[in-house]
């Protein structure tokens, strides 16, 4: 004997039951206006309408004025973008913005200048992390080689004893990988006898 898979008990023809039929077709149609939503057409007119709501509510004497035009031209922009007077805070502070290890910087600049700003070596190395600046030119190294000018070679810009100028230069190299350039990194962290 065959099954009656679509009939009833009475032999009659079941019928789905009404909320299984109104799920399917609410999907389909949400489906339909989803694919529809996503096109570029329907994204434009919705931003359209968007913006001519929000231009329609913009009131200007709503917005509080925080500063005025005096008080604005009184106050500069500060000139760097790391505005501390302790020089570690300065290395943690430029070390972060420049994303260079922060505990490395902080041994090497002390261990190059103890945090001295404006120390300058009998080579003319210069400032926190101790640039090779133009005066150590005409110093040679123990091959008999003049010493390189590393404050220009590293594309340092200002003064090298501005202690701004010099941890932002410095942090910037060791970023990039430059951590060689500094004898006391080699001291510190490869065990080398300088």
């Amino acid at each position: 004997m065959r099954r009656k898979y679509n009939r009833n008990r009475k032999g009659k023809f079941a019928r789905k039951h009404p909320v299984i039929t109104f799920m399917k077709w609410s999907l389909i149609v949400w489906g339909v206006l989803l694919v529809f939503a996503s096109t570029e057409w329907f994204m434009e007119k919705v931003n359209e309408v968007y913006v001519k709501a929000n231009i329609e509510q913009y009131d200007p004497s709503e917005l509080e004025v925080v500063y005025t035009e005096e008080e604005l031209q009184e106050k500069p922009k500060p000139k760097y973008p790391c505005m501390y007077d302790d020089i570690e805070q300065l290395i943690i502070c430029y070390s972060i913005l420049n994303r260079a290890n922060t505990e490395i910087a902080l041994n090497v600049a002390w261990c190059e200048s103890r945090y001295q700003e404006k120390v300058v070596n009998s080579i003319e190395a210069s400032g926190v992390f101790q640039f090779l600046t133009e005066g150590s030119t005409k110093f040679l190294n123990r091959w008999g080689d003049p010493l390189p000018n590393s404050w220009k070679n590293l594309g340092c810009t200002g003064d090298p004893l501005n202690k701004h100028n010099n941890i932002d230069c410095a942090t910037k190299v060791m970023a990039s990988g430059g951590y060689m350039h500094w004898d006391c990194y080699k001291k510190i962290y490869l065990g080398w006898k300088i």
